[in-house]
């Protein structure tokens, strides 16, 4: 009897209640269920969702500080800032010993003596890169005729030093999916970068404040990191079996990110040789606004993509792993072509509009990217299931391909057309080192080549649309 009331009781409830209503319960029900729970989908999902909108926050930012800044210090600032950040980024690239993977994959990863070495090799590397930039700053001015550039690099030879001593915890953060926490340092410390910038900006009007501005930034992720990200007593100590365990691995991993730092940084070694360091700095500044769907590729496919596949692959189940690689490849390539579409579409017209006369020319460099962009996400978002089934080898040899084909593509581009044949030039490496690693994968039943190709296909005629229509609206809005 008390079961008919009960059941009663519930009828009239949800008949009192508007069809409208019923209808938006059962939205929101379908929606937000599959973020509930702490399996690797709940997980994933909510990762991702962290993840763009963290980076969507984070674009918005750069583009605001860009935009004053654009206002407050002359091209030649961005191009001096971009080629030291490039040296930078290659010596962090060379030094790669794969701590973070390791952490990721390991079977000992949340091992406190395992993150007590890992950090101990991680300070050691800080270290050594800070010693090596302080040491190439006067030699790399006179190379390149600059004296400003040893006064930047000191400064971010202090930057690699103290991100020795980021806290291990944002490793455990990734291995776990916890995007939000990664998402709220980032942000965190790049208001402070901004806002850093800005005001030293204002005051000199020096390439400098970007430096200094990089410095505070750095300091802050160091500082934010130990605060928020998931807690571990950090102690110096190194345990030879743990240092042998990390680097052991991350030896065909050092050769991979060598190459992939190449594959993605041709362009801003050699444009500095063959043209003026203005024309550089506004190369530069386009690069910033063409590079942003990959970056977000980036983001997603090192973060939850890999972390996710990881997983999967442990199990050695051929046909799970293919669904997964699948269901991430297709979430993040229809994202990534909408965003290169958008770029490319808006590019042109958004400077002649918004940016200050003297960065207009920098249309030429957003629509010549878009190739290179769309294909160096794809290629990215492939090559994750690589590293997941530790195939380091086969990975290394599809970016040393991808190096070699966008050298060739460069070099070809320029005999042709100069700065925008470069530019289109580099977009045969990505596609090379893309089907080195479609076929390994063709032979281990994870992809399927008509899908490829149709990916491919679709991807020409939108990109070639996307061209067409911003060089159109450029001359609707141009001057």
């Amino acid at each position: 009897m008390s079961k008919g009331v009960t059941g009663l009781a519930t009828d009239v409830t949800n008949t009192s209640l508007p069809r409208s209503g019923l209808i938006g319960r059962a939205r929101a029900h379908r929606v937000f269920t599959p973020l509930r729970g702490n399996g690797l989908k709940a997980l994933a999902l909510r990762g991702s969702a962290w993840t763009i909108a963290g980076y969507g926050t984070g674009q918005v930012l750069r583009l605001g500080s860009n935009l004053i800044l654009t206002r407050l210090l002359i091209p030649e600032a961005f191009g001096l800032m971009a080629l030291v950040n490039v040296f930078m980024h290659g010596l962090q690239m060379f030094s790669d010993v794969g701590i973070g993977t390791s952490i990721i994959q390991h079977k000992r990863g949340e091992d406190p003596n395992f993150l007590n070495t890992a950090w101990a090799l991680q300070i050691f590397r800080g270290a050594l890169l800070g010693a090596i930039a302080f040491a190439a700053s006067g030699p790399m001015a006179e190379f390149y005729g600059d004296r400003r550039i040893s006064s930047i690099l000191l400064i971010l030879s202090v930057c690699a030093l103290l991100q020795g001593f980021d806290s291990i915890g944002r490793y455990l953060a990734t291995g776990r999916l916890h995007a939000h926490r990664i998402v709220g340092v980032t942000l965190g410390a790049a208001v402070i970068q901004i806002g850093v910038s800005i005001i030293i900006a204002v005051i000199t009007g020096s390439v400098m404040s970007l430096a200094w501005g990089q410095l505070a930034g750095v300091a802050s992720t160091v500082l934010l990191g130990h605060l928020f990200f998931d807690p571990h007593s950090h102690r110096f100590s190194l345990s030879k079996e743990h240092a042998i365990d990390v680097l052991s691995f991350g030896g065909w991993l050092a050769l991979n990110t060598v190459a992939g730092f190449l594959a993605i940084s041709i362009d801003r070694f050699a444009i500095p040789r063959l043209v003026s360091m203005k024309e550089f700095g506004l190369y530069s500044v386009a690069a910033m606004f063409a590079m942003l769907p990959f970056i977000m590729s980036q983001r997603l496919a090192s973060s939850i993509m890999f972390p996710a596949l990881a997983r999967v692959a442990k199990d050695n189940r051929i046909e799970r792993l293919r669904r997964a690689l699948h269901r991430s490849r297709r979430g993040i390539m229809i994202g990534v072509s909408g965003l290169v579409c958008a770029t490319m579409l808006s590019g042109p017209a958004f400077f002649a509009l918004v940016y200050p006369p003297e960065y207009h020319e920098a249309w030429i460099p957003v629509l010549s990217l878009g190739p290179f962009v769309w294909l160096s996400s794809f290629k990215f978002s492939t090559d994750r299931v690589l590293l997941a089934l530790r195939e380091g080898r086969l990975l290394f040899t599809s970016n040393a391909v991808r190096v070699l084909g966008s050298i060739a593509g460069a070099a070809g581009g320029w005999s042709f057309a100069q700065m925008p044949g470069f530019v289109l030039g580099l977009a045969i490496g990505p596609l090379a080192g893309y089907l080195v690693c479609i076929i390994y994968l063709y032979r281990r039943d994870l992809v399927r080549v008509r899908e490829e190709c149709v990916i491919l296909g679709l991807g020409a005629v939108l990109l070639s649309a996307s061209a067409a229509g911003g060089w159109l609206l450029l001359g609707l809005v141009g001057p």
